[in-house]
Formats: structure tokens, C-alpha cells, sequence
């Protein structure tokens, strides 16, 4: 429709009012992002990390918001790029990388969209630089993305052969009674209503908010929140990283359910983490798929 703004468009705008939640709910968000950092360390090995900090590996983090992922990981890894549509996001990652007194050549951000059709829109993340990671990861803004069987397919040309994509995501439970239907008949991914904040783990203390009661999604305010789909089922997201090309693809839930403050209504969301190698078979990078 004429006028009508795109998902990215809708995304960008929504993460650039967010910037400042964590402050707001900076005791539940840090103690949020601590859980998810615990998980991630104890997972070191069966993302593809070593014990140690090993200068010779790279990690790029998708949608990074502040940098959650990128910190969690920081201490294995040589060096960490963020990419993520929102400006606002972008320059909040890079102060916290100065904060922590980090180079930009350890950690910095760019905006930029993995799955833009312009090219003045790639220009940004198209050099070698943004290419050929050890560790690619997304955290919790899958369910953002317009395509995300295309979104995977363009993490995976991200990666050097063998290495590893891990996405984050909220997932679905198809037994869950109290999960309803949007109005695309999606399965919902709520328990209790859940027009809420949720964090995405993009950094200690980041969340973001909207209702994924409503197609499209909703911040509780009546705004779009840029939601596209309602959550993934574990076969959908194996079914993803499959069809991208990868291998050794495995499936795990958080050892514990994500518990939101009365605030955000008092839930609990269970998160998972799924895992894939990229196979030896090169991709081009600038390839259309």
C-alpha cells in the first residue's frame, strides 16, 4: 500500500525509541542479560569457543542493540563487530565498547541491514570486513524480520566456512493451552496475553517492548512495533539454518524461563538457542538468496 512503511522502516524507528528502556529497568534488564550471558558462557564450547580468549577469532552480532551478545562472548574471541538497524542502537553499542575501554578495531557497530535490496542501504557492512567470521549470532530479533528464512540464509554468508551461526529466540510452545492465534493464524508465542516489554538480549540491562497479541505486533501504546511473525517453533527454526546450508544444527532450551518484572506483566518466556556450522561449500557474497 502506498504510504505505508516498510517492516525495516517500522523496526529502525521503534529500536531508535527504545534506546533508553534498560535505564528505566536497569535492575530486572542487567539481572535478565546476566542470565543470558551465564548460558551463553556455559554453551562456550558447543557454539564453537574455545575455553580461552583466542585473539584469532571474530564475531559478528546481528540486530546487537547495545552489545549483549558481543560482551557476553567478548572474552573468547579476538575481536567483535555489531551491526544493527537502529542508529540510536549503534551509537549506545559503541559507547559501551568505550566504556569498557575497548578499540574500535576489538568492538564497534555499524548501522546497516543484512537483508536490504538497495545497495546504498549494504554500503555499510559490504567490505571484507563484515565477512568471514568465526561466530555469527542473532539474539532475539528473528521474529522481526520480514523473511527469516532469508535473514538466516544472508547470517550464514557472514560466516567463514565451518563456522558457527547461533540464533537466540523466544520459542513457542504448540502444547501451551493459553498460546491463541494472530489474525495471520500464527501461532502466538504468548502465555499470559504478553503485550510487553521482552528483552533481546542485545546487551546487560537491553529490552524492548510490544504486543504480539496483534498482527504486526504493538508496543502497548498502539504503535507498531515492527513485529513480523509471532515466534518460531523449534522445527521452524532447525528447518531455517537446514535450508541455509548448515550443518551439525542442534536445538536447546535456556535452563531457566525469562521472568518478566510486574511492570511487564509478571511472565515468564521460555528462550532457546539454536546452533549451526556452516558447510565447506562457499557462498557468494553477494549472491541474491
Amino acid at each position: 500500500m502506498e504510504g505505508q512503511k516498510s517492516v525495516a522502516e517500522e523496526n529502525r524507528e521503534y529500536w531508535n525509541s527504545k534506546t533508553n528502556f534498560y535505564e528505566r529497568e536497569k535492575d530486572w534488564a542487567n539481572k535478565t542479560a546476566e542470565q543470558f550471558t551465564q548460558e551463553l558462557i556455559r554453551r562456550r564450547e558447543w557454539i564453537g569457543l574455545l575455553g580461552q580468549k583466542s585473539s584469532e577469532l571474530r564475531l559478528l552480532d546481528v540486530a546487537c542493540g547495545p552489545g549483549m551478545m558481543s560482551h557476553a562472548l567478548f572474552d573468547f574471541v579476538g575481536a567483535a563487530r555489531g551491526i544493527d538497524i537502529a542508529d540510536r542502537m549503534v551509537d549506545t553499542y559503541n559507547e559501551r565498547a568505550r566504556e569498557k575501554g575497548l578499540f574500535p578495531d576489538q568492538m564497534s557497530a555499524v548501522q546497516g541491514n543484512i537483508v536490504a535490496t538497495e545497495a546504498s542501504s549494504e554500503a555499510s557492512i559490504s567490505s571484507p570486513e563484515y565477512f568471514d567470521f568465526d561466530v555469527v549470532t542473532m539474539a532475539n530479533a528473528l521474529h522481526h524480520m520480514e523473511d527469516p528464512a532469508l535473514t538466516v540464509r544472508r547470517l550464514v554468508q557472514r560466516l567463514k566456512p565451518g563456522g558457527t551461526l547461533l540464533i537466540v529466540e523466544f520459542i513457542n510452545d504448540p502444547d501451551d493451552s493459553t498460546s491463541g492465534s494472530n489474525q495471520a493464524g500464527q501461532p502466538s508465542v504468548t502465555r499470559a496475553g504478553h503485550g510487553h516489554d521482552h528483552s533481546h538480549g542485545h546487551s546487560p540491562g537491553h529490552s524492548h517492548g510490544h504486543g504480539h497479541g496483534n498482527k504486526n505486533g504493538n508496543d502497548g501504546n498502539g504503535n507498531n512495533a515492527g513485529v513480523a511473525h509471532h515466534g518460531f517453533t523449534q522445527e521452524q527454526l532447525q528447518k531455517f539454518f537446514v535450508d541455509a546450508g548448515c550443518t551439525e544444527v542442534d536445538f536447546v532450551l535456556m535452563d531457566e524461563p525469562i521472568k518478566f518484572p510486574p511492570v511487564l506483566g509478571s511472565l515468564e518466556r521460555m528462550s532457546s538457542f539454536t546452533r549451526g556450522k556452516k558447510s565447506s561449500v562457499s557462498v557468494e557474497r553477494n549472491s541474491s538468496i
